[in-house]
């Protein structure tokens, strides 16, 4: 049977990153594979044995020209994992893989 790989983006940590703890410490491992695509703000160590990748990128909370270049890496992410699910768990995180990359 084939995993549902699903790509995590999370970009502001605290609550966020406990939460997403807590949801892969509880998805069947059999059934999922996990892929997380996160700022800075968080620790590869804190995931290990939790995800089957770890990608940071640089993301900030302010809208700013830092962006543009998140936008570009996310979605090259999402091109190089191919996943059948998008998680976004931030509000910024969720608007960076949807912008139009010229704006």
């Amino acid at each position: 049977m084939k995993k549902i790989r699903i790509l995590h983006v999370a970009q502001a940590a605290g609550g966020v990153d406990r939460y997403i703890r807590m949801l892969l410490k509880h998805l069947d491992k059999e059934k999922f594979e996990n892929i997380l695509v996160c700022s800075q703000d968080f620790l590869e160590e804190d995931y290990r044995g939790l995800v089957d990748s770890f990608e940071r990128i640089e993301m900030t909370r302010a809208i700013g020209g830092n962006d543009l270049k998140a936008i570009k890496e996310v979605r090259n992410l999402i091109k190089k994992y191919n996943p059948d699910i998008v998680y976004a768990h931030s509000s910024k995180a969720g608007a960076l893989p949807v912008l139009p990359i010229s704006v």
